[in-house]
């Protein structure tokens, strides 16, 4: 029987293709599904008129599928429990290969409010090149509870004041600061300025005040809320005085 070239096939024999990762040896018809490099050969199989026929191995390659793998950025409240740490992988993924994918982060239940880095890391699947992308984990200030100290935790206007002449403060502080608390603020109503120092005045009249507790690190500033104060008018007594004309003398 003539030989053939497995290029050509006259005698229409069966074509079948072999695969190794050596250019020598070990073909099987295995087809490559990892990235790598291969070799191929094709086979026509023996006919009446013709011999098996074997191609010269043919070289290729699967190269790795590109693809990102990205911590997703999460955030809760201080003192609250924490979210569970997740990730996204985008690209050429093949749905069900394993990546070995960890995330982590640094943040605790009791971290203070503000931003903490997750790391995201594999472990190197070699069908794959990977792109890597941090992300955030933001622990925002906690709601003030304002009635966390009572009464006690509230400013009171000052009873009994009467004009004077001097600048008197128009409220008594707080005994205790709730729980979250850094400091009270104060402003007349109408102003847009707020200071840490109780409003004075001198004139008699009527005042509104308003106050906010400013939050901790951790806490908002709460609502702004208002009081009202009085200065009262001073009482007192206008006397004539007596007066004695000299008697007029003829």
């Amino acid at each position: 029987k003539p030989g053939v070239d497995a290029a050509g096939n006259p005698g229409n024999g069966d074509v079948r293709y072999e695969y190794s990762t050596d250019e020598g040896i070990g073909y099987t018809d295995q087809v490559p599904a990892e990235a790598g490099s291969y070799y191929v050969r094709v086979l026509v199989a023996e006919t009446k008129n013709y011999k098996e026929a074997v191609s010269k191995p043919l070289g290729f390659a699967i190269a790795r599928a590109s693809i990102t793998i990205s911590a997703d950025n999460k955030s809760g409240i201080y003192g609250e429990g924490l979210q569970a740490l997740t990730y996204t992988v985008g690209g050429a993924y093949v749905a069900g290969d394993e990546l070995g994918v960890s995330v982590a982060s640094g943040v605790k239940k009791d971290s203070d409010a503000g931003t903490y880095p997750i790391t995201v890391s594999w472990n190197e699947n070699k069908n794959y090149d990977a792109q890597l992308v941090d992300g955030t984990y933001t622990v925002r200030k906690a709601a003030l509870d304002t009635a966390s100290a009572g009464n006690s935790g509230k400013p009171a206007a000052r009873s009994g004041l009467t004009y004077n002449g001097k600048n008197q403060k128009l409220l008594s502080a707080p005994a205790k600061l709730p729980d979250g608390c850094a400091k009270m603020q104060y402003r007349m109503s109408g102003e847009t300025s707020w200071s840490n120092s109780i409003p004075a005045a001198v004139k008699a009249g009527n005042y509104t005040v308003e106050y906010r507790y400013a939050g901790d690190k951790n806490h908002k500033t709460s609502a702004v809320f208002r009081i009202k104060a009085s200065i009262a008018r001073a009482k007192i007594t206008i006397t004539a005085q007596d007066k004695t004309s000299p008697r007029e003398t003829s």
